[in-house]
């Protein structure tokens, strides 16, 4: 009874870090920081890249959605990524700005013409966002977007009068991987 015993303790030995092997989805950060960035339309010469600068007080600023004229904001993450959420800080609490906005994630480049066609939506919002508080002067949300794909692009359909406006934009990705004990 003795080796017995022995012998599940030596296999329980043996076995119990496996048991701790999880197989898992770890959530990171991607660095964005001299990425592509483009948008359609420049308002007032509001670079499309301020949306990545590190700076929550100098933003990212298209034009107006007018009747004919849809807006986009994208990225080029430089390979083919799994997106799990966008967290987006805004300067000035709007929560308008947000309206009627669509996330889309490629793989080719996106443009106006091809945005619905060659690319997944993966969140759409529609009516206005309770904001979190940052700080006094600075607003953040953070969306869901689970999609696999090489460019994130953030969409205004034509006619809403608004800009997109991003004081600063956080990506982060979904990684399998393992978590050990």
């Amino acid at each position: 009874q003795r080796e017995l015993m022995s012998s599940y303790l030596f296999k329980f030995l043996i076995l119990l870090p496996l048991v701790f092997l999880i197989d898992c989805f770890i959530v990171k950060e991607i660095e964005l920081q001299n990425k592509e960035t483009f948008q359609t339309s420049t308002k007032d010469k509001f670079d499309s890249s301020w949306a990545i600068d590190s700076n929550l007080f100098v933003y990212s600023e298209t034009a107006e959605a007018t009747a004919n004229n849809p807006q986009m904001w994208s990225i080029d993450l430089g390979e083919k990524t799994n997106l799990s959420s966008v967290k987006i800080y805004q300067y000035e609490k709007n929560t308008k700005i947000f309206r009627n906005l669509t996330f889309y994630v490629s793989n080719l480049k996106p443009t106006i013409e091809n945005y619905g066609n060659a690319a997944i939506a993966c969140y759409r919002l529609i009516s206005d966002v309770e904001w979190k508080d940052f700080n006094l002067f600075i607003q953040c949300y953070t969306f869901p977007c689970s999609a696999q794909g090489r460019f994130f692009s953030i969409f205004r359909q034509a006619g809403t009068n608004l800009p997109i406006i991003i004081s600063e934009i956080n990506i982060f990705a979904a990684m399998r991987g393992y978590l050990k004990n």
